[in-house]
């Protein structure tokens, strides 16, 4: 193929049809305006502390020992922070070369060998550097980390309420500690005082996060599993009066849009009937241009997370392509693509969150017939 391919535009009856019910201006050691210290804390000692990250700057291929804030990691390359974490004092967001992941307890004695590079960041859309609201942002990394086990973020279907205020939040961080040191993972209890709809609220006088610890997590542990319910965002100056953290369970869907477009597909797998399937749909496209929504011209729901499995064949000398798409904050968007192969053998492979998914079969090239095989949560 030659030419550039466009993901089909579907058309507006179709939508409604399917409408779902450092240098780089890093601040290092504190110099950020927000509570970024684990003040009166204690070493980690449960395996969910040790999905804690911190973040340094990386210039010129070298990495700054000292870290500037903390983060979490919540899937095997994907790292929840702060959005104040990830921007410039130029107000703009820093590039996947300026930032670095480190994995472990104390950066200042095994930097170089837990280690690991960043090949995107997102900071919510949302984010607002002066009132620090919408403060979030997430962190995808060029390798899997294999030394942590991942926490889950808090879910909506389990959100934070008044039902769950003077509950045990426990903060984890590399910031600043009461004597003055820093960069050393810690971990401290506190208790939750108030719940807002994107945020929460803990008093500290008896210790919690400050400098450092911007980005960090509020674990917080539900029916035996333990969550990351916040992330660390804005306190009083001297970290001893109160603390606030963004509320993770309000931005459930654009969390799991980004973890879940990690997932790979690819073109080449050729059908031979849909052995191996749950289900097959077969259809007709008269040519260029045209296309066929599936399952049967209508969306699906996905009650829970898991793989939505693909693979698409038709008619020889055709090119169809093949879309998965998903959807997000009130409409549909494509969120995988198969179409590189040149013929109409295309596949689908992606792991995914519960909610709202359809799949669109269209002509790149030539008109005939074509055959679906499914296999989704």
């Amino acid at each position: 193929m030659n030419a550039v391919r466009l993901i089909p535009a579907l058309s507006a009856a179709a939508l409604l049809a399917c409408g779902a019910p450092g240098e780089s201006g890093v601040a290092l050691d504190g110099e950020l305006n927000a509570a970024e210290k684990i003040y009166y804390g204690d070493a980690a000692d449960s395996p969910h502390h040790y999905a804690t990250v911190s973040l340094h700057t990386a210039v010129g291929g070298r990495v700054l020992k000292s870290p500037f804030c903390t983060g979490t990691l919540i899937a095997e390359d994907v790292v929840l922070t702060a959005g104040h974490c990830v921007e410039s004092w130029g107000g703009s967001v820093l590039s996947p070369s300026q930032v670095a992941i480190y994995v472990g307890e104390n950066p200042f004695s095994d930097l170089s060998s837990h280690t690991y590079t960043v090949s995107e960041i997102e900071q919510h859309a949302d984010y607002n550097s002066m009132a620090l609201t919408d403060d979030i942002a997430l962190i995808r990394l060029d390798s899997a980390v294999t030394e942590a086990t991942p926490v889950p973020h808090l879910p909506s279907s389990l959100g934070l309420g008044s039902s769950d205020v003077g509950g045990t939040l426990n903060f984890a961080g590399f910031g600043s500690t009461e004597s003055g040191g820093y960069g050393k993972l810690l971990q401290v209890d506190q208790q939750l005082d108030a719940v807002y709809s994107e945020t929460i609220y803990y008093t500290q006088a008896s210790g919690g996060p400050c400098s450092g610890d911007s980005g960090g997590p509020a674990y917080y542990e539900v029916g035996g599993t333990w969550y990351v319910a916040g992330v660390t965002s804005y306190g009083d100056w001297a970290c001893k009066t109160y603390g606030v953290s963004t509320k993770v369970d309000a931005y459930t869907t654009w969390i799991d849009a980004f973890v879940g477009s990690s997932s790979t597909g690819g073109g080449g797998t050729t059908t031979t009937g849909c052995s191996g399937f749950d289900d097959t749909y077969a259809g007709t496209l008269t040519g260029s241009g045209d296309y066929a929504i599936e399952p049967d011209g209508n969306y699906y729901f996905a009650s829970s997370s898991g793989t939505h499995d693909a693979a698409l064949s038709g008619d020889s000398g055709t090119d169809f392509d093949l879309y998965l798409y998903r959807y997000i904050a009130g409409g549909w968007r494509a969120i995988r693509s198969s179409e590189d192969s040149g013929t109409s053998d295309e596949s689908i492979s992606f792991s995914g969150a519960r909610g709202y998914y359809m799949w669109v079969v269209a002509s790149y090239d030539g008109s005939g017939d074509y055959e679906l095989c499914l296999t989704t949560p």
